[in-house]
């Protein structure tokens, strides 16, 4: 048994799902996480997610989702703007 299929009953065709649900996005926000250097955790997220709904009960999918976040949610903080505090 290969790799694909030993994973199979666990990931589901989460790689498939994830590429259809950022081809929905518009361009324009797909050129704006890739300039942000953002795009990969996006669809790592969306992947993790895809993966999480055939099996949540996986703890992995979970932390992956969340070690994402932080990795983007500390470089915008890192970048942050002081006065868009102010401003919301």
């Amino acid at each position: 048994m290969g790799i694909t299929e030993e994973r199979q009953p666990h990931y589901g065709d989460a790689w498939l799902w994830a590429n259809t649900m950022l081809a929905v996005l518009p361009q324009e926000n797909i050129t704006h996480l890739l300039e942000a250097g953002y795009l990969n955790a996006v669809l790592q997220i969306l992947q993790k997610i895809c993966r999480a709904s055939v099996s949540p009960d996986i703890l992995d999918h979970w932390v992956d989702i969340a070690g994402y976040a932080e990795l983007v949610r500390a470089d915008v903080d890192k970048f942050r703007n002081p006065y868009d505090e102010e401003n919301s």
